[in-house]
């Protein structure tokens, strides 16, 4: 087997070498690279954890710590480096970037994966390819720039403003109004392309995302979770079984399969609105993830702890210094099958926080593991 070099410009840092029906292969010898926040939650021992000089901290021995109590084993080596600045020793590695851009495409080149990562990251390619082949979508209304709006009081409100090119939540705003959207179009320049989405209003039921690994140019389904959105932004995901809505991967597995055909690699996500319509469930794809995502570095711990039952994963509020905590009560334990897993960490002035995955038997064991993990931190 090839050596692996994993270069993630964010969490999750993970071995995602696994074949279908062997999701739990992790080999050693890979190299994973991050430039934002840091997780070595699933790293095995003979895998290197490359970090963004940025990232350096000491919260690295507390990581560790807290990790092999969870019995996920020792830490990866750690190197201190940027994408750009890997040598040539890394040249005989398998590359699994966090996303295919041009810095990583200068690294490795690869011109069809650049080519289908940069189609399918503008939202307003994506909508169109889907309505092209029939896939579903809400309505959508899309510009290449804001002189082409028109009429303001056309649109139904309300509606969803939404850049071209975005992530995290960020360039997607919720119009109310007429004057709601006009003060949106009035902060982005000429240039900036952008859509208008009619809102689902109370006919959704959840949001989810539904993750794809290829392998051997064929997609595979990994992992889907239902989003856990604070207003707009996507700030974690939960797993609520392997039978929960199973049928919106019959929508997606199809565009999944085209995105493999076209030099998609590695795990790449679709986010999906669930509404119900007379009494049945309809799912309408909204955007596509080409690259690693939220849900990713859970969907490894849970595959890793050989975890069937129910996960949260999202940040949480550090009301202390990360040294003073200790979750050594509530962190995860293979005899009882449940706790909590950390893996991402930021202790910057503005904005203390750690990122888990919870894992549990039952949605009660869950909510007591979250108001326990609240507690601790507090």
């Amino acid at each position: 087997m090839s050596k692996q070099l994993f270069c993630q410009s964010k969490s999750p840092l993970f071995n995602s070498q696994s074949q279908p029906g062997d999701h739990l292969s992790l080999p050693a010898n890979n190299l994973h690279c991050s430039e934002r926040g840091i997780s070595l939650a699933t790293g095995i021992k003979g895998n290197v954890a490359v970090i963004h000089p940025s990232d350096r901290g000491s919260h690295l021995e507390w990581l560790g710590e807290h990790l092999k109590y969870a019995c996920l084993g020792p830490l990866p080596e750690v190197v201190i480096s940027q994408v750009e600045d890997l040598g040539e020793q890394f040249s005989n590695y398998e590359f699994h970037p966090y996303i295919f851009r041009e810095k990583e495409h200068g690294f490795h080149r690869n011109e069809k994966w650049l080519s289908i990562v940069d189609k399918r990251d503008q939202k307003n390619l994506f909508i169109k390819m889907c309505q092209r082949i029939g896939i579903p979508t809400p309505k959508t209304w899309i510009f290449g720039c804001k002189e082409e709006v028109g009429n303001l009081e056309s649109f139904p409100y309300p509606i969803w403003f939404k850049i071209n090119c975005s992530s995290d939540g960020r360039g997607v705003l919720k119009c109310e109004t007429p004057d709601e959207l006009q003060e949106a179009l009035s902060r982005i320049s000429s240039d900036i392309k952008f859509q208008l989405q009619k809102d689902l209003g109370d006919k959704v039921v959840t949001f989810l995302n539904l993750q794809y690994r290829v392998v051997g140019g064929r997609a595979y389904r990994l992992c889907l979770t239902d989003q856990v959105l604070e207003g707009s932004k996507h700030v974690g995901n939960v797993f609520l079984g392997e039978k929960h809505h199973q049928s919106a991967w019959l929508v997606t597995d199809a565009l999944a399969n085209l995105d493999a055909k076209k030099g998609m690699r590695n795990v790449f996500a679709y986010d999906v609105a669930v509404i119900k319509k007379n009494g049945r469930y309809e799912y309408l794809v909204l955007e596509e993830n080409p690259r690693y995502n939220g849900s990713s570095t859970p969907t490894i711990i849970a595959e890793k702890l050989r975890h069937r039952g129910t996960w949260l994963a999202k940040p949480f509020q550090l009301g202390k210094e990360l040294t003073d905590v200790d979750l050594g009560e509530i962190l995860y334990s293979r005899k009882t099958g449940q706790g909590v897993v950390p893996h991402i960490t930021s202790t910057a002035k503005t904005k203390k926080e750690i990122s888990v995955t919870l894992l549990a038997p039952s949605e009660p064991v869950r909510h007591y593991l979250e108001n326990r993990l609240r507690y601790l931190l507090s």
